[in-house]
């Protein structure tokens, strides 16, 4: 998919030519690497509160109030 870019720079190729810039995003490899990161982290911490809830759910009342911090 390619975009006329309107918050990125003027690319050289483009103003030489007196056109406008146009960036493929699919082909924009800039974020892709801090994304994955971001991703990988997000699913870890959704498998830690997956834990967590199953561990409550299995857990005595007295149990689970202790581990909430409510006793």
């Amino acid at each position: 998919m390619s975009v006329p870019s309107e918050t990125e720079p003027r690319c050289v190729a483009g103003v030489s030519r007196i056109r406008q810039c146009v960036f493929d995003l699919d082909e924009d490899t800039r974020r892709k690497l801090p994304h994955k990161r971001k991703l990988n982290k997000m699913e870890e911490n959704r498998d830690l509160l997956h834990q967590f809830v199953r561990i409550l759910r299995d857990s005595t009342d007295d149990k689970a109030l202790l581990l909430l911090g409510l006793r």
